[in-house]
């Protein structure tokens, strides 16, 4: 397996860690340990992988942040339309790539290619045009 196929099964549990997150909003550290003891022992697959240290405190990090980033996402969408809105799945790709854009965790152009290319596993069919327009006002 490459690094950056690694990569993306991180951004991948990641996400659905964030999508969990805005759906319960549950502990952050409780949703972490929860997936990696439930979830990726039973669905290990190309997507869900035990996350190292550097994503388990992009996690946290971001949720300390939420109201900042959910605010820099509410600022790129058009008028009328609010984080709350969107589709939770892309509610939780936008979260984590701006997260990632905002703490520098990677290069902006990987982060919202990855961005991108997993919208286009999970979201609608054309969705990931309005994430891939959404990240590029950045």
């Amino acid at each position: 397996m490459t690094r950056i196929q690694k990569r993306r099964q991180k951004r991948i549990s990641a996400i659905m860690c964030f999508f969990q997150y805005f759906a319960t909003k549950d502990d952050m550290e409780t949703i972490i340990e929860t997936f990696e003891q439930d979830i990726v022992p039973y669905n290990h697959s190309e997507f869900f992988v035990v996350f190292d240290d550097d994503f388990k405190s992009l996690l946290t990090i971001a949720i300390e942040y939420e109201t900042q980033i959910i605010a820099r996402i509410n600022s790129l969408l058009r008028d009328g339309w609010k984080f709350e809105r969107l589709p939770m799945i892309d509610r939780a790709i936008l979260f984590m790539a701006i997260s990632e854009i905002t703490l520098e965790f990677d290069d902006r152009a990987i982060i919202i290619n990855e961005a991108v290319e997993i919208s286009k596993i999970f979201s609608e069919e054309d969705q990931y045009k309005y994430i891939n327009g959404l990240l590029d006002k950045l």
